[in-house]
């Protein structure tokens, strides 16, 4: 509810503004009226004198009043707020109504002044003018209604009366008609006042509320960058023990198959089996891990998606390579089907991770033999699409299948918190494209996302890298270092560089790398062909992996390099980006890691 002194003062000051207008029209109607209203002849000089006084009267009243308005606004200028205080306000008013109390006494002075029976014309002339007096007050004085009842009454009901009392019929009726009119345009005046300060309040309230709504926006957005600040410190400190546990429990279920190797003890069976049950229990951990904070970071808005040209046929190659293994577990055969021409517009980390959460999906739940991977061109548009042969999805199901921690009872036996989906739904809302599903009990489920064709044929770009299951030999004689400013982390990336059969030199911190450079340069006996880091080293100056391997290729113009991060902050995604540096994202499997190691060393020895 809006205070009544902002609204009152707003009522007054409009009521000051508009009086210049007011006094003008006031001299001018008071000039005719005393040039019009003169006797003739020299029938009544005295009379003649009087009009000629009134209207000095008037002309001394309205100056008054101009100088009332100017001290005002001088008043409401020296505020600090630019706006009185109550009790200044309420004198302001009771100045102005005594004012217009004042001018309507003298036009009512003048209706009782001018008022001659014996001359109809000028009488009736009287009549009008006071009653065009108070219509044109109704515009400029209704908005403080004391203000107007103060000029009206006394303007017009003494020339009313006189009429009523003068005997003759004609007046009489006249006089009643002038003081119906008069009531009349007190009852309007009433009603636009009325409208007047509801509108002013209206005014107020939508002022107060614009600014509530810009301070509850506010606080959202601090709100939303303490999140996104929170969620990039949370998800980088989460991901680093959660790599480092994946990582050593791949090494140990590695170690223990080799050293019980060809053993048939029941402790050395019973710790092999343990081995593999914990790496099973952190992947699975990892995966739950990945997806939670996943979708903090889309639902906070810290995933950047940038579009560009991407081959499909290429993108749905490399999940199905890298599902490959996992299908394979489960005997079911992946099929691509799609044109080499079909190119989209979209980011492609985005599309690919939408094609692999729908095609892991399919790979856990179909009951046949194969999945299809497919891409077809419909109306200007590339769908993409993934087919099973699973149970298929109710009705029902398919209305909440897409929001988050939905498990679907067939889901049941399958680990995980029903995240894959809600993160395909939220990726897709951001790429402003569609997710179609369509699907019966006991036949099946199609998943496809629509997406603009790229006109044209364009250099295969940004296509993110993938973890396959083939297998490559050893890169004995190429040297690797590793730096990661947490010792766990370090550890474990160092162990599985190390079973590529690569010398593997370590560090836990800028100095400490840098430091290495200078002491051995660009020596041809230890010259390293890989740098794997960490992207956050915990630098006091600030320094970290890019920056680091900055100052290594200024000396080792050849070094090839591969970041490992659990970064979610837009500006250093990008940042990743644009260097050009291959990526890999914590927590993230051995098999992961390993197959994007030899991709980068691939390329060394290929050059």
């Amino acid at each position: 509810m809006t205070s009544a002194h902002p609204v009152l003062f707003e009522q007054v000051q409009t009521l000051y503004k508009q009086s210049t207008s007011t006094f003008l029209g006031t001299l001018l109607a008071g000039t005719v009226a005393a040039v019009v209203l003169q006797p003739s002849g020299h029938a009544n000089p005295l009379a003649g004198q009087l009009l000629w006084g009134w209207l000095g009267a008037v002309v001394l009243l309205t100056a008054s009043r101009f100088v009332m308005v100017r001290r005002f606004f001088r008043r409401v200028q020296a505020a600090p707020s630019q706006q009185l205080d109550i009790h200044s306000t309420r004198r302001a008013a009771r100045a102005f109504a005594t004012g217009s109390f004042m001018s309507g006494c003298l036009w009512g002075i003048l209706g009782l002044m001018a008022f001659d029976p014996q001359a109809y014309v000028p009488t009736l002339f009287l009549g009008f003018l006071l009653g065009g007096m108070v219509s044109g007050a109704l515009g400029s004085l209704s908005v403080y209604y004391p203000a107007f009842m103060a000029y009206s009454i006394p303007s017009v009901l003494p020339f009313a009366l006189r009429c009523m009392t003068e005997g003759q019929r004609e007046f009489a009726g006249f006089g009643l008609l002038t003081l119906v009119f008069m009531l009349v345009c007190l009852g309007y005046g009433r009603g636009l006042n009325r409208s007047l300060r509801n509108s002013i309040e209206l005014r107020f309230e939508n002022a107060q509320l614009v600014r509530d709504l810009a301070a509850a926006r506010d606080r959202a957005e601090l709100a939303s960058a303490d999140k996104t600040a929170l969620l990039a410190a949370a998800t980088h400190d989460l991901r680093q023990p959660a790599y480092a546990a994946g990582l050593f429990a791949s090494g140990l279920k590695v170690t223990l198959a080799k050293a019980f190797a060809g053993s048939s003890q029941p402790v050395a069976m019973q710790a092999q089996r343990m081995a593999g049950q914990l790496e099973t229990s952190v992947m699975a951990f990892n995966g739950l891990l990945e997806g939670l904070l996943d979708l903090a970071q889309l639902d906070a808005g810290a995933t950047p998606l940038a579009a560009s040209a991407l081959p499909v046929g290429a993108l749905l190659e490399s999940v199905a390579g890298t599902l490959a293994a996992t299908a394979a577990q489960r005997n079911v055969r992946l099929r691509v089907h799609a044109r080499p021409e079909l190119w989209v517009n979209a980011p492609p980390d985005a599309l690919q991770r939408i094609v692999l959460n729908l095609t892991s999906n399919a790979i856990k739940f179909t009951s046949g033999s194969a999945v299809l991977l497919f891409a077809r061109l419909r109306a200007g548009q590339v769908h993409i699409g993934v087919v099973d042969t699973g149970p298929g999805i109710s009705e029902a199901d398919q209305q909440r299948l897409f929001d988050a921690f939905v498990r679907l009872p067939q889901d049941r036996e399958q680990a995980g918190l029903g995240l894959g989906l809600a993160i395909v739904k939220r990726l897709a809302v951001q790429m402003n494209a569609d997710v179609a599903l369509k699907s019966a009990a006991g036949r099946g489920s199609l998943f496809s996302i629509a997406l603009p064709l790229h006109a044209g044929r364009a250099p295969r770009i940004g296509l993110p890298q993938t973890a396959n299951d083939a297998s490559a030999g050893g890169f004995t004689g190429w040297q690797a270092l590793v730096l990661d400013d947490d010792p766990l982390a370090l550890a474990a990336t160092t162990q599985v560089v190390g079973e590529l059969g690569l010398p593997v030199q370590s560090f836990g911190s800028a100095d400490a790398a840098l430091a290495w450079l200078g002491q051995t340069g660009s020596g041809a006996s230890q010259r390293p062909h890989l740098l794997v880091t960490d992207l956050h080293l915990g630098d006091p100056e600030g320094r970290d992996g890019l920056t680091v391997l900055a100052a290594f290729r200024a000396q080792l113009p050849g070094l090839r390099a591969l970041v490992i991060t659990g970064e979610t902050a837009p500006a250093q995604l990008q940042r990743i980006a644009h260097s050009g540096v291959p990526v890999v994202r914590k927590p993230c499997q051995p098999r992961a890691l390993q197959t994007a190691l030899r991709e980068v060393l691939a390329v060394t020895r290929a050059a």
